[in-house]
Parts: structure tokens; sequence; C-alpha cells
């Protein structure tokens, strides 16, 4: 996974981005204080879930002061998928097919 991440003004807040696959996260990709903006790259393994179905990988953007507030906010928030979310925050969707 590829992307960029700054700080609006260039302000000093804490960022955190992740990778959604449904209501779950797939994949800790940024933190950190992007005061330009920031190029990451990481290596990402997406476990497919074991029901066959459509599912939403979607980004999501954090500004708290770790890593762990983020994940438990992220889980706290994402009980079920927001159709708003196609629009902002969409990557790709990830076709699972049981045989």
């Amino acid at each position: 996974a590829t992307g960029s991440v700054q700080n609006a003004d260039l302000g000093t807040n804490i960022v955190q981005v992740l990778l959604g696959v449904d209501t779950k996260v797939s994949a800790e990709l940024y933190e950190g204080i992007p005061r330009t903006k920031e190029a990451f790259e990481r290596k990402v393994n997406i476990r497919a879930p074991e029901q066959g179905g459509i599912y939403m990988i979607w980004k999501s953007l954090w500004e708290r002061y770790t890593m762990e507030q983020a994940l438990r906010d992220f889980s706290l928030g994402n009980q079920q998928v927001r159709p708003n979310l196609v629009w902002n925050d969409f990557v790709a969707w990830l076709v699972v097919e049981i045989e």
C-alpha cells in the first residue's frame, strides 16, 4: 500500500492511517507527525474473510496520541459498513468466492 498524509496548516497532530476490510482493521499503514506531505509505503497481506461475498477495502485516518487509541476507536466506530465510505475512503473491492 502506498499513499501520503499531511497535517492541515502544517500542524503538529499525530496521525494514524489504517486499512480496513469491511469492519475490521487489516493493516496499520502510518503513524507520525506529517508536517509536510509525507509519503508512506507498506507491504500489506490481507486475510480474506471466511465467508464468501464482496467486501470493501478502505482507508481510515485518525488523529490520536497512539496507534492503540486509533485501533480502539476504529473498532468502536465501525460496527457496520457505512455507505458514505464509498465516496470518501474507498480503496478497492475484495471478492471472496467459496468453492
